[in-house]
């Protein structure tokens, strides 16, 4: 990896970090050093937000996040420090601890950072995207920009991966989406890979509805439902996903109905109650 990053000082998808907006600081760190880096943010002022402020490191909530978030009471600073790429109900199994063998240094403000080398980096994007539906034109942008970024991609690699992860359907509409919509080229192999998954062009037309027309609405919120259960091409995921999204309490859960700690499974039977009430609610407006 070095003597194919050695052409590139400063490995980013945006070569100047004052092209891309942004509004926090995602930063990866292996889970057993969290406690670490929580005291450090702490020590420089940062305050956990709810619901980790009052929760320790570990338990079941952590199958619910896949970071704790910080905000700075003075400078406005959001950080958010992630132990892993996607929560546990997405079913991503991607390799954290693989990664930091495969990591690559780049500079950041004066300073030399580890990131994720180009392979990783593009996967986590794709699976980023699909996690929150491509609601973002900016998401696709990062995508195409890393391809434009990195000449020598190794694409063999990036496939083995996906589909180590189950998430080739995930990796080809993230792909799709850079391409159609920004232009990103790609290799003659991986295009005709692409356009074997006849589903993955369907989601693709349905994100690019929702990016560029209106967004609300009981209809395409339902699409966007059913992306993430149809962008996974194991059955096994796809259960995963729709078990989550129709009894798995969040905080959404908790704020529609406050119960004592004592009887907190019966948040399993008021999630499909408020996501019922929410979706009428919404078709009588």
């Amino acid at each position: 990896i070095e003597d194919r990053w050695r052409k590139y000082p400063n490995p980013l998808a945006y070569r100047n970090l004052a092209s891309r907006t942004f509004n926090d600081l995602d930063v990866i760190v292996r889970k057993a050093d969290i406690p670490r880096a929580k005291a450090v943010l702490l020590g420089e002022g940062y305050q956990a937000r709810a619901p980790f402020a009052e929760t320790p490191v570990g338990g079941s909530w952590e199958a619910e996040y896949n970071a704790w978030n910080f905000d700075h009471p003075e400078n406005g600073i959001a950080f958010d420090l992630h132990w892993t790429i996607t929560s546990e109900h997405f079913s991503f199994p991607f390799d954290l601890d693989q990664c930091w063998g495969r990591a690559v240094s780049v500079s950041v403000g004066g300073m030399t950072l580890s990131t994720l080398c180009p392979e990783d980096y593009l996967l986590t994007l794709c699976a980023h995207g699909y996690t929150h539906h491509w609601k973002k034109l900016a998401w696709v942008c990062d995508l195409a920009e890393l391809i434009r970024a990195t000449g020598n991609l190794n694409w063999p690699e990036l496939l083995a991966r996906a589909k180590a992860c189950r998430s080739e359907r995930m990796l080809f509409l993230g792909l799709r989406l850079a391409s159609d919509l920004l232009g990103a080229e790609l290799p003659d192999q991986i295009r005709a890979s692409i356009e074997t998954d006849v589903t993955a062009r369907t989601l693709a037309l349905q994100v690019r509805g929702w990016l560029f027309h209106e967004s609300d609405g009981v209809r395409v919120t339902l699409r966007k439902r059913l992306l993430l259960i149809r962008a996974r091409e194991c059955w096994r995921d796809r259960l995963q996903v729709l078990r989550h999204m129709v009894l798995t309490p969040n905080e959404r859960d908790r704020a529609f109905l406050s119960l004592p700690r004592s009887c907190h499974l019966l948040y399993y039977l008021v999630r499909p109650v408020r996501l019922l009430v929410g979706y009428v609610s919404r078709l009588l407006r």
